[in-house]
């Protein structure tokens, strides 16, 4: 009986631990958390381009900082964001007429003109924004937010902005994929939740199966021998009577 108790504990604590950091799907789009803790989540994610509705086919990996957290259906979620400058995605020239123009009225300071026309070029902002069930490592939402700014370079090489920047487009994980996600996790951490209580009643069984053991052990040891102990009281007697 001991030894089945044993075996039984043996499997449950050596049982593999339920799926975590699963990959979420939606489309063309994957997102897999690499690590995360309280201050940084490291993801895997095809990067998008919200303003030309464009999506990477190879994957690249992001480390965003935490930004906020809450409670959402029972699951504490934290949210991680990190805003990425692009390189420059398109130039040109425009005069000093039109640089005023689109600078509130007037010419930027620092800014050089050539020949009337001065070089503008235009840069990508992209806010990648991830929502992480610590719990189970899974993604269960993702957000792409793009602007796009006008830029000229001042006397020193400076980027000096000119301009408001284009409306935001986004892009963002579906309803679909975001419940998948969620109920995903939940179960997860249901069955988590399982594991730790049966590997908790599987160390007392294995407590209580090593003591029984041991007590079995003590109590089938054979007996040591008394004839040298006989022995040593005759000889004892017989030095007394001489």
């Amino acid at each position: 009986m001991s030894t089945s108790v044993a075996v039984t504990a043996t499997l449950v604590l050596t049982a593999p631990d339920a799926s975590t950091h699963p990959t979420t799907r939606d489309g063309q789009v994957s997102a897999t958390a690499v690590s995360a803790t309280d201050d940084q989540l490291v993801v895997r994610t095809p990067s998008q381009s919200p303003l030309t509705h464009g999506t990477s086919s190879t994957l690249s990996t992001y480390a965003l900082p935490r930004a906020s957290s809450a409670t959402v259906d029972g699951l504490y979620i934290t949210t991680y964001a990190s805003t990425m400058h692009t390189t420059e995605v398109g130039s040109t020239r425009i005069t000093t007429a039109q640089l005023a123009q689109l600078n509130n009225g007037r010419l930027p300071i620092g800014v050089r003109p050539v020949n009337g026309k001065v070089p503008v070029r235009y840069v990508d902002a992209s806010t990648l924004t991830v929502g992480l069930d610590r719990a189970t490592q899974t993604v269960v939402s993702l957000s792409w937010q793009q602007r796009r700014q006008a830029q000229v370079t001042g006397s020193y090489g400076e980027a000096i902005p000119v301009g408001l920047p284009t409306e935001p487009a986004s892009s963002h994980l579906s309803s679909t994929a975001t419940a998948e996600a969620m109920s995903r996790a939940a179960a997860t951490q249901a069955d988590l939740g399982t594991r730790d209580d049966h590997r908790a009643w599987a160390s007392a069984l294995a407590i209580l199966g090593a003591a029984a053991i041991a007590a079995l052990g003590t109590t089938f040891l054979p007996r040591r021998p008394r004839k040298a102990a006989a022995r040593i009281s005759g000889l004892s007697t017989t030095s007394s009577n001489n």
